[in-house]
């Protein structure tokens, strides 16, 4: 599903990520970032350019940043020093990218019903006509699954190990 995200939303999205993560290490600290150029602008200028869903990535940032005390400074890194890292990232989606065999998953719905919505899945890995994916999609995604009602009729859902806690706390 992130597959088709623009580059740049993936990018400014993996800084505030990491920055998350490493939250206890850089509270109230000065942090450098080495980046593309269109995330440097971002993460330096809060620079209003670029697609809606860019601008929302970076605003998310800069309000995260404001609330831990973060003082970020972004400095463009140049794609030939980072050969190894993109390998990685690319590598590390495939990786995510999983499903049950198709003829399996058929062999379920013939016996329990066809169901009319795959909840959690990317484009790639797609189940059922109809399916919803976390992010936006240009294909016919019926948004995130976690704003639906789940007493709609038959569901099927592979999912995620990460969204597990999430789903058996989730009310619908």
């Amino acid at each position: 599903m992130e597959s088709l995200l623009h580059i740049n939303l993936l990018e400014l999205r993996a800084i505030r990520l990491v920055l998350k993560a490493f939250l206890p290490s850089i509270h109230q600290r000065l942090v450098q970032v080495l980046t593309d150029t269109t995330a440097m602008w971002h993460c330096n200028k809060l620079r209003r350019m670029g697609s809606w869903l860019l601008c929302q990535e970076a605003l998310r940032l800069w309000n995260w940043l404001v609330l831990q005390s973060i003082f970020l400074v972004a400095q463009h890194l140049v794609g030939s020093l980072n050969v190894r890292g993109d390998e990685r990232s690319r590598r590390c989606l495939m990786d995510h990218e999983l499903r049950v065999r198709p003829e399996r998953v058929q062999g379920l719905f013939h016996e329990w019903g066809e169901p009319w919505l795959d909840l959690f899945t990317t484009t790639e890995t797609v189940q059922c006509q109809h399916f919803c994916v976390l992010e936006f999609s240009k294909r016919l995604s019926q948004g995130d699954a976690f704003h639906l009602e789940w007493n709609s009729g038959i569901l099927y859902a592979f999912l995620p190990k990460a969204l597990l806690p999430r789903v058996l706390e989730d009310p619908n």
